[in-house]
């Protein structure tokens, strides 16, 4: 059996968390669950700096990091809300159910098409699996009774996911304005919500959630215009 990788190792564990989280579920931990979608997400960022860093980035830690991702980021999230939410009445607990699933099925086509794809990209294709977690972490910030729109975000989160759409890409240096206003959107509408309500968790809890909608839903537009800059400035320095 050949060694397993330092980046392998950071990806089991980010197997283990997942697993936890559905621990915590059954035990109605949902505040620690919550927690730990956090430190997922903190840990498939490292296995994959930690593969580049080592010169370690091989086919097996990329099936390996899907697999762990699919758990973490495709099924955790969706049976903590769905254990956060009961009891519900047998049609409302179908209704969710049936958007988790198919947010869960979009999450593997997802990693599915991203590991068959043999071209490096400096964008992600479709949003990517750890912020649609983020997307179904924020629906649990909601109050309960808002079940619909619960239902359409899942959904959205699916549809973003196996969606042609360029998302921005953390490990590359020329989108740095772009993830520097997403960065920004979460001090800042923390801010304006505590001078309005008073209240700092309200305000972390609804910052939080607009900061994962911003990405969601305008970081590709930001992406466009950053790269239309980056092209423009490009020509007039060629042209220099």
């Amino acid at each position: 059996m050949r060694s397993i990788s330092k980046a392998c190792i950071i990806t089991f564990v980010n197997l283990g968390v997942g697993f936890i989280i559905l621990v915590f579920c059954h035990m109605k931990l949902f505040i620690e669950a919550f927690s730990l979608i956090f430190l997922a997400m903190i840990l498939d960022s490292l296995d994959g700096f930690i593969a580049r860093a080592c010169n370690e980035v091989l086919p097996l830690g990329r099936e390996l990091d899907s697999l762990a991702d699919l758990v973490t980021f495709g099924i955790s999230p969706c049976i903590l809300l769905i254990s956060y939410m009961l009891p519900l009445n047998s049609k409302s607990l179908m209704a969710l159910a049936s958007a988790c699933i198919f947010y869960t099925c979009c999450g593997a086509y997802r990693l599915a098409r991203f590991n068959i794809s043999n071209v490096s990209l400096d964008f992600f294709i479709g949003m990517p699996i750890p912020a649609a977690a983020a997307l179904c972490q924020t629906l649990i910030l909601m109050p309960r009774s808002y079940i619909l729109p619960k239902i359409i975000c899942l959904i959205l989160a699916g549809i973003l996911m196996v969606s042609e759409i360029k998302y921005p890409s953390f490990k590359v240096r020329n989108q740095v304005r772009c993830f520097t206003m997403l960065i920004c959107v979460f001090p800042i509408s923390t801010i304006l919500l505590f001078t309005v309500t008073g209240n700092i968790l309200i305000s972390l809890k609804y910052s939080y959630i607009v900061s994962v909608f911003t990405y969601a839903l305008l970081s590709p537009i930001m992406f466009k215009l950053e790269i239309a800059s980056n092209s423009i400035f490009e020509r007039r320095r060629n042209a220099c």
